[in-house]
């Protein structure tokens, strides 16, 4: 019979491997050197992958919310939906972004092309960081922003699962007028999360690794919500 209600019987997981730690007090070291944040996330979850550390450590500085994989949600899901329900989205700018479609990136850049603008003589060059849960599409938008701006290749190591990228990596310039570089930083889950529904929902769309999660129930919570569509 089909699922009509879920009940979880596991605990939250809590993965925050020893790398993870490393980068976000290696960002907090180095915020003084970032202009601007590009948070990416991921549309199909957009409130379960923000991370609430970010707003320990970003405090208020610059930021972009990039919702990417957008091509893979619900195209129901707008900017006003999300601001009536985001408590950790206050006034920063939400971009709906897919790598499937080149011209939903070009507004990262014209955001940062507009911050230099603004204060030249401040900014003579724009570094950028990118922060996020693991496997949200960090390093696949720093390759396709490297090749929609300067016209080169991968810059930075893609995989279809979480935990490729496991370091802070060097700079990358994504355009040459006016010089915009970008770092990939590794995905970084929120230790903090309590809630079993949010754990199962960074699972189900490959925020984490599958053997941390039980694999029945994740296919249980999966026909409980194609059934409430």
């Amino acid at each position: 019979s089909p699922a009509t209600s879920f009940t979880a019987f596991r605990r939250a997981v809590s993965w925050h491997p020893g790398h993870q730690k490393q980068a976000l007090r290696r960002l907090r070291d180095g915020l003084h050197q970032v202009d601007l944040i590009v948070e990416v996330r991921d549309a199909r979850i957009p409130l379960s992958s923000a991370n609430r550390q970010f707003e320990e450590v970003l405090g208020r500085r610059d930021r972009i919310i990039v919702m990417n994989k957008a091509d893979l949600a619900n195209r129901n899901m707008s900017e006003v939906r999300l601001q009536e329900c985001d408590p950790y989205r206050n006034s920063d700018p939400v971009l709906f972004t897919s790598t499937l479609s080149p011209s939903s990136l070009q507004p990262i850049i014209e955001l940062a092309k507009e911050k230099i603008r603004r204060d030249p003589f401040k900014y003579p060059f724009l570094s950028m960081v990118l922060v996020g849960l693991p496997n949200v599409g960090k390093s696949s938008l720093i390759n396709h922003l490297r090749h929609i701006g300067v016209k080169k290749g991968k810059a930075a190591p893609v995989a279809p699962h979480a935990g490729v990228t496991q370091s802070i990596q060097t700079r990358v310039k994504i355009l040459e007028n006016p010089p915009i570089y970008l770092v990939d930083t590794p995905g970084i889950l929120d230790p903090s999360t309590k809630s079993i529904l949010e754990s199962i929902r960074i699972a189900l769309v490959g925020c984490s690794k599958d053997s941390l999660m039980d694999e029945e129930e994740i296919v249980r919570y999966l026909l409980f919500r194609l059934n409430q569509s």
